[in-house]
């Protein structure tokens, strides 16, 4: 089967994944910080930023030619689906 088309996305434990997988996603930055919550021992705070937003009901990837969207149309040489950075 096609796993792009069964996609859904709904779920709220698929949001951080969604934001970090789309397709026009370029930067991600995160940071986690440990403390001691009341005494209850280590506690981690963790988040993070994306460079766009994701949006419900949308889907994070579009069907196509692999890097038919680049902006130089140009592929990867190691990840040869994905747009070359360069």
């Amino acid at each position: 089967g096609n796993e792009v088309d069964k996609f859904e996305g709904q779920s709220r434990g698929v949001l951080h994944f969604t934001a970090m997988a789309v397709d026009y996603q370029t930067h991600i930055g995160c940071a986690i910080s440990e403390y001691d919550y009341a005494g209850t021992g280590d506690t981690f705070l963790m988040t993070c930023n994306y460079s766009s937003l994701t949006w419900l009901n949308q889907p994070i990837y579009h069907k196509g030619r692999p890097c038919s969207k680049c902006s130089k149309k140009k592929c990867s040489k190691t990840y040869t689906s994905l747009c070359s950075a360069k």
